[in-house]
């Protein structure tokens, strides 16, 4: 008797063990779950999940938050343990109630949890901010969320949670911080980093989106708050690379833009005409991206604007409007570019995006860019293994030679002698600061400091100007172009170090070697254009201009290019 007790007692514990749970019983309301909200091409839909019984029917029923009445706005057939509704008719900012009844029959309706479950629509509407080394994301709180969820894609890839704000974080401060060289942890993503820090403003594949949380402390029920699935993004310029003009036709280069859907090429006959569109183009993924354009007249000006999906509205991003190809009238003379990594172009020097190559554009003008990374304008190879625009780059054209430290920025099998430039764009300075080498006296004839070098350069330039005139040449044009603003200094690259007031080992500033080589150049005897870099990049907008902080953007690359044909067309 008692051994058939245990049997039955055992069977009685597996049939209950497999019974579905009370809350998933025809006679018990069903249990609510969680609640989403979703945006997708501008359709905004609300999922209601809750437990149900595989091959019933419930109606799902909706009210405004505290107060009215539920409204049926649905049925659904159960075809799992688990089901999910969908509301189609949802309106973004809103806050909604669901619950949900069992249907027994044509009139018979099971029981409901009357309190319902939280829906949020709100929209948190980030902005994004980008810099060389962060992404800045500001939203707006509700007082329905519980917390906040930071989401962030690469393109047409899925949402990765990188963050998380409590109610009260938001309260104080609805903002969020993405430091690039923390959150980008894998293989793929840290391909994306320029010296394990920085990322490049404008070429930035990243969309963010931040979602309102709610979690109830007493039933469990979730609330997941209202989400774009195109993310946020910031539009970039496309800087223009190249335009060939034909018959009745022209071919438009331009850069890239990650995060853009299309692009809209626009021309215009002159300045003070309005743009006509003459193509739209799909994005096509690539650094560089060409399109060839039917014209029915001559346009003086071309432009490119990138248009981007963010957080489900089409949104436009900023485009040029000084690329003329009507200057294109000094074919016949010759450009020399000397300096450092910003005239060699780092990193872009191979795409097309260095001021160089942007004089060429404007004004039809051959251009030789003999930039080498690092270099100084004083001697310091001696001691340093470092390269010098003095020794490395002006002497050897002298000889109609080459260093070899500069030959991948030259294409041609033999440069031309320094005399046959009609102009000699020099750049430089800001290695010497950077190295802390010594300015040395104004009359200094020591090449190991700054002046004796520049004093140097000032008597084969001198020379280069007599050898012009002595064979019936025009006089030679020199452009000095002045030191650009930087926030880095050594190689502590997490540090904002303004280089026009933060001093090097001897004290001296970035400006104090600007100072030094304007006026070397002031005291010439040939013809000095001097070229402001601030317009370009300055201490305002140099952590979004830049790529890290030091080096131009394509756009800053092309912009400076502007300056320096303006100074050569005068």
């Amino acid at each position: 008797m008692k051994k058939l007790l245990i049997i039955i007692l055992s069977l009685l514990l597996v049939s209950v063990a497999f019974m579905p749970s009370a809350a998933a019983t025809a006679n018990s309301a069903p249990q609510l779950q969680e609640t989403s909200c979703v945006e997708n091409n501008g359709v905004v839909t609300c999922l209601v999940q809750f437990k149900s019984i595989a091959g019933k029917k419930y109606r799902v029923y909706r009210r405004a938050p505290y107060s009215g009445k539920y409204a049926a706005i649905g049925d659904i057939q159960a075809t799992e343990n688990t089901t999910r509704f969908r509301d189609k008719k949802a309106k973004k900012g809103a806050i909604y109630f669901y619950t949900v009844r069992m249907i027994n029959g044509k009139k018979k309706l099971g029981a409901f949890d009357k309190k319902g479950i939280k829906a949020i629509c709100h929209d948190c509407a980030p902005t994004i901010r980008l810099t060389t080394m962060n992404a800045q994301i500001r939203f707006t709180a509700t007082p329905e969320a519980t917390s906040y969820q930071i989401f962030r894609k690469f393109n047409n890839g899925d949402f990765k949670q990188i963050g998380m704000l409590t109610a009260a974080q938001a309260k104080a401060s609805p903002h969020f911080v993405d430091t690039f060289r923390l959150s980008l942890k894998t293989a793929a993503e840290k391909e994306y980093l320029i010296s394990d820090t920085f990322v490049d403003p404008t070429a930035n594949p990243f969309r963010y989106e931040v979602r309102a949380f709610f979690k109830s402390k007493t039933d469990c029920q979730i609330a997941r708050g209202y989400y774009s699935k195109s993310g946020t993004c910031v539009v970039a310029t496309p800087a223009i690379s190249a335009v060939t003009v034909g018959k009745g036709t022209a071919q438009v280069s331009w850069a890239g833009v990650p995060v853009a859907k299309s692009y809209n090429i626009y021309g215009k006959v002159d300045q003070f005409s309005a743009w006509k569109k003459l193509a739209t183009v799909i994005n096509s993924d690539q650094s560089v991206q060409r399109h060839t354009v039917s014209i029915s007249q001559d346009f003086a000006y071309y432009t490119v604007r990138a248009f981007a999906l963010s957080h489900g509205i089409l949104v436009a991003g900023e485009y040029e409007t000084d690329f003329a190809v009507s200057q294109r009238n000094i074919e016949d003379k010759k450009a020399l570019f000397i300096g450092d990594s910003i005239t060699k172009g780092i990193p872009y020097k191979e795409s097309g995006f260095t001021a160089a190559a942007r004089v060429q554009q404007l004004l039809g003008i051959h251009c030789d860019n003999f930039g080498i990374g690092g270099a100084t304008i004083s001697d310091t190879s001696d001691y340093t293994l470092r390269s010098s625009i003095l020794i490395n780059e002006l002497l050897p054209l002298c000889q109609g030679q080459v260093s070899e430290t500069s030959t991948d920025t030259y294409d041609e099998d033999l440069p031309s002698l320094l005399w046959d430039y009609d102009y000699i764009v020099i750049q430089g300075g800001t290695n010497d600061y950077g190295y802390s080498v010594p300015i040395g006296e104004t009359d200094s004839a020591d090449i190991t400091t700054f002046n004796g070098a520049l004093n140097q350069m000032r008597e084969i330039l001198t020379a280069v100007n007599d050898i012009r005139i002595n064979m019936g040449l025009e006089p030679v044009k020199v452009i000095a172009i002045e030191i650009t603003f930087s926030y880095r200094f050594g190689s502590v690259f997490t540090e904002l170090n303004n280089r026009f007031t933060f001093p090097n080992k001897l004290g001296l500033t970035a400006l104090d070697y600007n100072e030094a080589f304007l006026q070397s150049m002031s005291n010439s005897e040939f013809d000095v254009t001097f070229v402001q870099t601030t317009p370009v990049i300055n201490e305002e907008n140099c952590i979004y201009e830049s790529i890290d902080n030091l080096h131009l953007t394509r756009l800053g690359y092309s912009q400076l290019g502007n300056l320096i044909a303006e100074a050569i067309a005068q």
